[in-house]
């Protein structure tokens, strides 16, 4: 992808409220090796940036850990010290090359969009999309770093993001909403909230996932029937509960746990729903890692699989500034103490905030999709399989089925919210 050294207006109104910053290069061919390792990496960020989110913030929570993976790589390719240091812990990525970092990503989103478009199998088509939003976002006039801006456009193909922060604050918030607006189909559309953005602002890292992806197989909408379900606090509320016999699902029980994946046309992607035993619900969550998830998927075996699951939706929006300090990244939110000198070296710099917005829902179709099912003879019931209900608190986890790479973690604790 050829990139311009020079302003590029921006499509965010007349008045030329933001403009974007590339470098000189081009970007990279795909590399295997360092999609890799950004898998790797984001195995064990996805859960530590999960239970940093989830240690303050009650209810329904779902995040995606890949664009904040981007965004946060962007911002250590540009520091030094303490501060990269910091940034390279809570990615996992340890001594890991920015170029080779940039490029895993860069890999990766081409990856992961090659299972996008229009997908079928016997019985259903419909249309998979991954819609991301990763960018920086940058007072104007900041004198950058060429060498930096290099790194970003050989590894991911983009620049940077510059509005006035410091003259008009809502102006540059709508222009990133507008963005966000524009790079996901219009499904996010309030990604930097009121207040977010002030005189003071320099750098806001603002990422957004959205994900629209039809089951393999459909819930029977004939079959949703209204349920009890059992909360945390063991009180019950009445859910529309989806059912889905299958004859071959990839499921697991125990006495601690019952798991079940649920693809999605294509096969590339699958959605696992985690559904604790009662009164473990608190223990399955707190020791869920990578390995966890590793051992779990690997356990799941094909086999006749009933499974009851709520029909839900919710929006995730999140100011990540103490997650990404609790992972250890902190200095580089400090106006004091970031170190960003191979961003701007004239200039001092600190990330002001890092946004994200996720929106998910499932329901007979699948994840906030549509599909059309081709006419056959209707599945017979199946006898004697394994039943899984998610008929009280869940985790689930979105994932690349090949790589294992986490595009969503989350839990549902009361899905009538």
């Amino acid at each position: 992808m050829a990139a311009s050294c020079c302003l590029l207006l921006g499509a965010c109104g007349a008045d030329d409220v933001a403009s974007e910053r590339n470098g000189t290069t081009q970007q990279l061919p795909p590399q295997a090796d360092a999609a890799d390792t950004v898998s790797t990496a984001l195995a064990d960020l996805g859960p530590a940036l999960f239970h940093a989110v989830v240690a303050d913030r009650p209810g329904n929570v779902a995040i995606a850990p890949w664009p904040v993976a981007d965004s946060l790589a962007q911002v250590r390719a540009g520091a030094v010290g303490e501060t990269r240091d910091g940034l390279s812990s809570a990615l996992a990525l340890g001594g890991t090359e920015d170029l080779v970092t940039l490029r895993g990503l860069g890999t990766l989103e081409v990856d992961l969009q090659s299972h996008t478009g229009e997908q079928g199998n016997d019985e259903r088509r419909g249309t998979v999309s991954i819609e991301s939003a990763t960018g920086l976002w940058i007072q104007r006039g900041t004198l950058l770093d060429a060498p930096w801006l290099d790194d970003l456009s050989s590894g991911l193909g983009r620049g940077v993001h510059l509005v006035d922060f410091r003259s008009d604050p809502e102006s540059s918030r709508q222009a990133i909403n507008a963005w966000a607006s524009e790079e996901t189909g219009g499904a996010i559309d309030q990604l930097v909230l009121r207040g977010v953005a002030t005189a003071d602002t320099r750098l806001i890292a603002a990422t957004a996932l959205w994900l629209q992806a039809p089951w393999a197989q459909s819930f029977e909408v004939a079959r949703t029937t209204p349920s009890p379900f059992t909360r945390l606090d063991d009180t019950l509320v009445d859910v529309p509960m989806m059912r889905l016999e299958a004859p071959r699902l990839r499921s697991t029980t125990s006495a601690e746990l019952d798991a079940v994946e649920l693809p999605y046309l294509g096969g590339d992607l699958a959605m696992l729903v985690i559904i604790p035993a009662t009164g473990r619900y608190a223990d399955v969550e707190s020791s869920l890692d990578a390995t966890r998830l590793s051992t779990l998927i690997d356990d799941l075996r094909a086999q006749p699989t009933t499974v009851r699951l709520p029909r839900f939706g919710f929006t995730t929006e999140l100011r990540l500034d103490d997650a990404v300090t609790t992972l250890g990244a902190g200095r580089a939110l400090s106006t004091d103490d970031a170190e960003l000198d191979r961003m701007a070296p004239d200039d001092p710099l600190a990330v002001s905030s890092v946004v994200q917005q996720v929106f998910f829902s499932v329901d007979e179709e699948g994840s906030q999709a549509s599909a059309a099912t081709v006419a056959g003879e209707p599945e017979p019931t199946i006898t004697d399989a394994v039943d899984v209900a998610a008929d009280r608190p869940f985790l689930f986890v979105v994932f690349d089925r090949r790589t294992e790479t986490n595009l969503m973690l989350g839990r549902v604790l009361d899905p009538s919210t």
